[in-house]
């Protein structure tokens, strides 16, 4: 399911790490980022957040999907005035994005059948920044739902 919407500029301050898609390396550093993410208690170090909701970006691509990328897993924030040692701040851009659902085990086959998907088609991409949000519905992680934005011309 997939759907077109325009959004509003956000801010987002959070762990970040440098992966590619290549050899399978994502697969290895995403999920060591989120480990990274819940172990340093980056919900007590981002003081100034915005709710409970969880954005893990994908930006600074070098290319396409398939060349190297940051990805950073955060809390949205007013501003970007105060960001912790050892966090990035970012500002996802306004503009218009391809809403897509991922529902099932967010910790594996739902997001990664999603993103496929998203890989295969032919969407024309920004490739300045896509996200995922993990809110309420995303809980129980194994049987949730987030949405994926991805950022189109």
């Amino acid at each position: 399911m997939m759907k077109n919407v325009a959004l509003e500029s956000f801010h987002v301050i959070g762990v970040f790490t440098q992966t590619t898609n290549e050899n399978q390396q994502a697969a290895k550093d995403i999920p060591a980022l989120w480990q990274r993410f819940m172990q340093e208690e980056t919900g007590i170090k981002v003081k100034n957040r915005i709710g409970d909701e969880i954005v893990c970006a994908y930006l600074e691509y070098e290319g396409d999907h398939m060349s190297p990328y940051t990805c950073l897993v955060g809390y949205k924030v007013p501003n970007l005035d105060h960001i912790p040692e050892g966090l990035k701040g970012i500002t996802i851009p306004a503009g218009g994005y391809q809403k897509f659902l991922a529902k099932g085990d967010l910790t594996g086959k739902a997001l990664w059948d999603v993103w496929m998907g998203i890989w295969q088609t032919d969407l024309d991409r920004t490739y300045k920044v896509d996200f995922e949000l993990y809110g309420d519905r995303a809980y129980p992680i194994n049987n949730g739902e987030a949405d994926v934005y991805i950022g189109v011309n």
